[in-house]
């Protein structure tokens, strides 16, 4: 018997395997390099040629294209009269004095200047070909869903204070940052919200004492409170902000968060006639059950969506309920579950894609 050509096979079989190895390893390396310099390294100065805006020599705004400019006028009035009838007229006060501590010469302006001048520096910028960016990931945590677009050749940026104090979007900094971002977004660009949960979710209720009685806004004495509906005004402003931009804008909570309900986000999903979007993580390879929330208006999400799946684990999930009808969370999933899977990723930026093919 002859086993020449059988070595020969194995040995080629297993070469085969090593360069397929060796090349997943190579493409990792790359994808993590190019994560960096969308993240780690990112600050004002990536943006210096979009933060001008087209003002003329007395301050006021200038738009060739009076059609454009009245349609987003419009766009604007009707954002600000469903935050009256639906939030109590919250977003105006709030957003005035976020954008004023960013661009203190808007401070006599009304918010609907404001807002007008942040759209029209993004046409602005895409008229003169300044713009790059094809993704936005707020709270982005490992990076698995930026990852997933870099993999694919989009351009982007990936914006966690766990990797720079100046991404923290509760600064001034930061928020200029986020706001220099969509200055330099496409058309079509994904701006993606992961905004931190912890204050909404059911299992600190008993602490945040969210209810509909308070607008959900909770216990406002409590600074992780504060600090979580801050975190929502800001997402509503950049949500709205990334629609009048033509933007694709998407956020996600867990299924049981209450951070849609709060009057600046509830105001501005209404407004872009958002849909929710209900899916579980271990759909997408995740450890634990999470059942998900997404709101877009851009119907390719839609692809996302997942019947509750048969969940066999008994420790699959993320919190249980103790005799007395409390929540107590599992730490260790808990924490693995903070961070989306590369399927996820991958999930999301074939859905983006799908919509442009």
């Amino acid at each position: 018997m002859e086993y020449g050509p059988v070595r020969s096979k194995i040995s080629d079989r297993a070469c085969a395997m090593c360069a397929a190895a060796s090349a997943a390893v190579a493409e990792h390396d790359r994808v993590d390099k190019l994560f960096k310099r969308s993240c780690h390294d990112v600050d004002a100065h990536l943006f210096a040629d979009v933060e001008g805006f087209p003002l003329n020599a007395v301050g006021d705004l200038v738009w060739f294209d009076l059609d454009e400019r009245s349609k987003i006028e419009r766009l604007i009035a009707r954002l600000l009269r469903y935050d009256k009838a639906h939030s109590g007229g919250r977003a105006p006060d709030v957003w005035h004095c976020l954008l004023s501590s960013v661009y203190p010469f808007m401070t006599s302006w009304g918010i609907d200047k404001m807002l007008l001048a942040l759209v029209l520096r993004t046409l602005h910028n895409r008229a003169r070909g300044r713009c790059w960016v094809q993704y936005i990931e707020h709270a982005c945590g490992r990076g698995n869903l930026s990852k997933a677009a870099l993999r694919r050749g989009l351009r982007g940026v990936s914006f966690d204070k766990i990797y720079s104090s100046s991404h923290d979007v509760l600064t001034i900094a930061g928020l200029r940052l986020w706001l220099l971002a969509l200055a330099a977004s496409l058309p079509k660009c994904l701006v993606w919200h992961g905004t931190q949960c912890s204050s909404f979710v059911t299992l600190s209720l008993s602490q945040s004492l969210r209810y509909k009685e308070n607008d959900w806004l909770g216990d406002q004495d409590k600074l992780f409170v504060k600090v979580g509906n801050m975190l929502a005004d800001i997402t509503g402003l950049t949500m709205c902000l990334a629609f009048l931009m033509d933007g694709v804008e998407v956020l996600e909570q867990p299924l049981n968060s209450r951070m849609p309900l709060t009057p600046c986000l509830r105001a501005a999903l209404v407004f872009t006639c958002a849909q929710k979007i209900t899916t579980y993580h271990s759909c997408f390879g995740g450890e634990t059950l999470k059942p998900l929330q997404l709101w877009s208006s851009c119907s390719m999400m839609t692809a996302l969506a997942r019947d509750r799946p048969i969940v066999m684990r008994s420790d699959a999930v993320l919190a249980r309920r103790d005799k007395n009808g409390g929540f107590t969370g599992v730490k260790h999933l808990l924490l693995e579950s903070q961070a989306y899977t590369l399927q996820f990723g991958d999930a999301v930026i074939s859905a983006l894609l799908s919509s442009s093919s």
